[in-house]
């Protein structure tokens, strides 16, 4: 029982660290986008198409970012069905299935 708690604690402290990789990528995206998206300093212009501009431009990098967000989920779905398989059908222990995926 005791062998099992320490595969399943490795298992889990490796998913975790990876985990965390993933969302530190996602928050500097994040950093990244908002570095880059154009200063609102032209809000109360009265030059309407420049402020429709920054909003075009504002909804641009949105979508961008969203379309970026879904693919790293899927990658990560991908990645969670991946290990659920090897585990669950190929009956591959869990810490060699994780580091099967790692090495890929």
């Amino acid at each position: 029982m005791a062998e099992k708690k320490s595969t399943f604690d490795a298992v889990h402290n490796a998913q975790m660290d990876q985990s965390r990789i993933k969302w530190a990528k996602m928050m500097a995206l994040i950093d990244d986008v908002i570095d880059h998206t154009p200063e609102w300093s032209d809000e109360g212009s009265d030059e309407p198409l420049k402020f429709t501009e920054l909003w075009l431009s504002r909804i641009h990098e949105m979508h961008k970012f969203n379309n970026l967000l879904n693919a790293m989920k899927k990658e990560v779905q991908e990645e969670v069905d991946m290990l659920e398989y090897k585990i669950k059908v190929e009956k591959v222990c869990p810490i060699k299935a994780w580091e099967d995926l790692i090495k890929h």
